[in-house]
């Protein structure tokens, strides 16, 4: 069973499962200290933890998506190849409710095609042996450098770095559009901006569908950021922050 030959396209990096790099830069002020420098990479880090939760859900997704795809296609024979890798599929065919997806090309029958039926779940059991081959690996530092702007370069692959590319453009879109304020004054007032942050992430993920480029459940994507991570975030789109991004992930819509 061959994952990458029935992920949907929308889940296919233009590089495939080889390495690309990406270039963060931030103006974090010039002549700045150790410690200034280093809470800014920390944030980054956090961003990063960010993206591969991110690509996580991504590759469960096309993972679920590819199985399904290969059982329609090839229909018996492919749950057939993964009996003897999944024993407890014969229990959730004794005991599970059941899914029911069409087989090929539907033909003009009494019940309106050729079906094949699955408890339902099976396609996130049987797919999770797909996940870690799409996810990639975790993102990785080639080059690190600061002379106002600080810059980075990344690399990574797989889902991990869809993941990742997009946390780190909603960052800098934020911080383009200036949607972060002035420094916290007080718990009340710190309450108050998490919650704006929130509300924009879930702002941007709705635009992101707008545009064609949300691929997986915003309610999915939004539980995997903690009040921290928000905290993170934030700081970092109060700088003037700049992407390289690889080719082909962009803005545009996939």
């Amino acid at each position: 069973m061959n994952p990458y030959e029935y992920t949907p396209s929308e889940f296919q990096l233009p590089a495939g499962d080889e390495s690309v790099s990406l270039t963060w830069r931030s103006n974090i002020g010039p002549s700045a200290s150790v410690g200034t420098i280093a809470a800014h990479l920390a944030d980054l880090q956090t961003a990063l933890d960010v993206g591969a939760s991110w690509g996580l859900v991504h590759a469960e997704e096309a993972a679920s998506q590819a199985f399904e795809r290969e059982a329609q296609a090839r229909g018996l024979a492919a749950l057939t190849e993964i009996s003897d890798q999944w024993p407890n599929i014969a229990y959730l065919q004794a005991y599970g409710d059941w899914e029911y997806f069409p087989i090929g090309p539907l033909t003009p029958e009494p019940r309106g095609g050729r079906y094949l039926a699955w408890p339902r779940g099976i396609a996130r059991l049987a797919s999770s042996s797909y996940v870690p081959e799409l996810l990639g690996d975790p993102i990785r530092v080639a080059h690190v450098e600061y002379e106002n702007p600080i810059e980075v370069v990344l690399f990574g692959a797989g889902l991990v770095l869809m993941g990742t590319v997009k946390v780190l453009r909603m960052i800098r879109d934020w911080s383009s559009q200036q949607r972060i304020g002035e420094a916290i004054a007080d718990a009340a007032e710190a309450t108050a901006q998490q919650a704006q942050s929130a509300a924009d992430l879930g702002r941007w993920l709705v635009d992101e569908a707008r545009a064609g480029r949300q691929h997986v459940p915003i309610g999915e994507l939004m539980s995997r950021v903690t009040p921290s991570d928000l905290d993170a975030i934030r700081r970092l789109a109060d700088s003037d922050v700049q992407l390289q991004l690889p080719q082909g992930m962009g803005d545009q819509a996939s």
